[in-house]
Formats: C-alpha cells, sequence, structure tokens
C-alpha cells in the first residue's frame, strides 16, 4: 500500500500522514490512533500501553521502592 492510499484511508493528508511515520510529536493523539485504527494496526497501541510490556517504567517504579523496610512495633 502506498503512503498516499494510507493516508486516504486513514482520514489525513498526505504530509500528516509522513509526520506520523517519522514519528513527529505535533502529530495529535486522536490523528495517530485514528491512522492506526484504519490500517488495522490499533491492536499494536493497545499491546504498548500495556503495564508489563513497559520495562522501562517498570524499572522507575522499582527504583522508587523504599530500600529498607521498618518493622511495625507492637
Amino acid at each position: 500500500m502506498s503512503a498516499a492510499d494510507a493516508a486516504g484511508r486513514s482520514g489525513v493528508s498526505l504530509p500528516t500522514y509522513r509526520k506520523i511515520e517519522t514519528g513527529d510529536p505535533s502529530v495529535s493523539l486522536g490523528v495517530f490512533v485514528s491512522a492506526l485504527r484504519e490500517l488495522g494496526l490499533l491492536g499494536n497501541l493497545r499491546s504498548a500501553l500495556e503495564p508489563e510490556s513497559d520495562r522501562g517504567a517498570a524499572a522507575f517504579e522499582i527504583d522508587r521502592l523504599p530500600q529498607r523496610v521498618s518493622r511495625r512495633r507492637p
């Protein structure tokens, strides 16, 4: 499928579609999601957003855990 065809199916202009392809941050999330839906790739976004697939965030959360845990006193 050509970029022009993909842009047409996604309902965006060719320049906007090119921005999506290159990861331009100026493209709105709604336009990006719309393009993924029209191209049948929305499931990939869902998978990418699952917490277990974000190792960087998991490592960040682990680093935020306290190093020592104090015991409760009776």
